[in-house]
């Protein structure tokens, strides 16, 4: 995916995120769910289990996800600050670039 997202779309990946279940989760990957080999290995909170995984890597990256997206879009939006600002700096630079040769052209 080589798009750039929206800020619609930012926007909605964090709605999605603002509602989960909040706390610390944690990837249950020391310990094999018997019985059922589609579900191994379990996402769990300080209080109960929230989901269940085929393998540990999918385990690790649901419960990393909890905090990794949440920290992953406040980059990008300090990010298009940081942006925003340079590109008003720029302008702004510009501007008194072309005054300064207009004057000198006058």
């Amino acid at each position: 995916m080589n798009e750039k997202l929206t800020k619609d779309q930012l926007e909605e990946i964090r709605q999605r995120v603002e509602p989960t279940t909040k706390g610390f989760w944690n990837a249950n990957i020391h310990h094999e769910w018997p019985g059922n080999e589609n579900l191994r290995y379990w996402i769990v909170t300080l209080e109960d289990g929230l989901a269940a995984t085929v393998t540990k890597e999918d385990a690790e990256f649901i419960a990393n996800a909890h905090q990794d997206i949440p920290a992953l879009l406040n980059h990008i939006n300090k990010l298009e600050k940081e942006l925003e600002e340079k590109e008003q700096e720029r302008k702004e630079r510009n501007s008194g670039f072309i005054e300064l040769l207009s004057e000198e052209v006058l």
